[in-house]
């Protein structure tokens, strides 16, 4: 039982590993500047995950989980927002 414990924490490491990964190449585009329209638009997705999870905690009753889910919805929306209409990142220009 002790050995199978220990693969499932290392698969779960790996899939959480993957996951930060994930969140790291959507920010890729911004920081090379190569179609830095993404930026806005994983924003706006990430702000679709965000409220689904805080709607999801609050009505589980979880307080803190929903307030750290909204704070989030909330950076989201104010990076979407900024990156889209205020500060866009230009995109690298061609040599």
């Amino acid at each position: 039982m002790n050995v199978l414990l220990w693969v499932l924490q290392a698969l779960l490491a790996v899939a959480f590993l993957a996951h930060g990964w994930l969140f790291l190449f959507l920010t890729l585009p911004g920081i090379r500047r190569v179609m830095p329209w993404l930026i806005p638009w994983a924003a706006a997705g990430l702000m679709i995950v965000m409220l689904g999870a805080t709607i999801l905690h609050g009505m589980r009753g979880e307080v803190g989980s929903a307030i750290t889910t909204a704070i989030l919805f909330i950076v989201a929306t104010f990076v979407a927002y900024m990156r889209w209409k205020v500060n866009p990142i230009l995109p690298r220009l061609r040599a």
